[in-house]
């Protein structure tokens, strides 16, 4: 039996969730343990049989649901609260109060969160003269050697954006951040059709695990 005073929720009402533990998270979103474990026992199971936190964005209600005392409203309810969590960071709300200073702005404001992702996922970060952040595009799911990424619907996105300023990331799920081939040859020729729009592409970033590689500096960086 747990002491209602260490109970997340009443914690959380205390001294605020940034406190609790991600344990204490879960359990508030999962309300109730099953017959064999109690609330607490539910989500310490869960997060052991992650290899990380992050794993969890990965799972689909499938998945959640062959996890013993994990059914249909309680899977809803985790992926749910994923989904809008990865919505509050991609939204454009604040972007006007970005102002990019530094490579590593990019990786931690949003880059971050696309390493977990099992596809490769390709995003435009469009800037303004004064190098505000004014429109995050996703532009596409797979990998630049196998989805086609139209360089003209790049520069459709920079024109409608009065952008002057981009840069460009993708992850590698293999966790490596080395470029490959077909991604310098893609920013080469990105870059060069952007040039004709008077917009410089700054910077393409791949983002491996904890790390990402720039192939305009041709250096990799540790997050």
């Amino acid at each position: 039996m747990i002491n209602k005073n260490d109970m997340p929720r009443e914690r959380l009402l205390k001294i605020g969730p940034s406190s609790l533990s991600n344990c204490e998270l879960l359990m508030i979103l999962l309300k109730t343990g099953n017959k064999k474990e109690n609330v607490r026992e539910l989500s310490n199971n869960i997060i052991d049989k992650l290899s990380t936190l992050k794993d969890i964005q990965n799972l689909n209600a499938n998945e959640l649901m062959q996890i013993n005392g994990i059914k249909q409203a309680k899977a809803c309810t985790i992926l749910a609260s994923i989904e809008l969590g990865k919505r509050l960071i991609y939204s454009e709300q604040d972007n006007s109060k970005i102002k990019i200073k530094e490579l590593v702005q990019i990786y931690n404001l949003f880059c971050g969160n696309i390493t977990s992702l099992n596809t490769e996922t390709v995003m435009l970060f469009c800037l303004d003269s004064k190098m505000k952040l004014i429109k995050v595009e996703t532009l596409s799911s797979g990998s630049i050697s196998q989805v086609f990424v139209d360089h003209k619907v790049i520069c459709k996105i920079c024109i409608r954006y009065n952008t002057k300023f981009v840069f460009i990331a993708h992850n590698h799920p293999s966790g490596e951040s080395q470029a490959s081939e077909s991604d310098i040859n893609f920013t080469v020729d990105l870059k060069q059709y952007l040039h004709l729009l008077d917009i410089d592409l700054l910077d393409h970033l791949v983002i491996g695990d904890h790390e990402y590689y720039s192939i305009v500096n041709d250096s990799t960086y540790i997050s």
